[in-house]
């Protein structure tokens, strides 16, 4: 197999856990937005 032929899965993968973090953390507001996915991404590379 192909190692590209992997990557869509993993980016499908990656906007499938944002998006029920994202559900899980509405945010109100632009500024409340760029918080929760500074958050996310540190939680999410460690």
């Amino acid at each position: 197999m192909n190692p590209t032929d992997q990557t869509p899965g993993k980016i499908e993968c990656f906007h499938q856990t944002l998006k029920r973090w994202l559900t899980k953390h509405p945010a109100g507001t632009v500024d409340e937005l760029n918080i929760l996915l500074a958050t996310f991404t540190r939680i999410y590379n460690h």
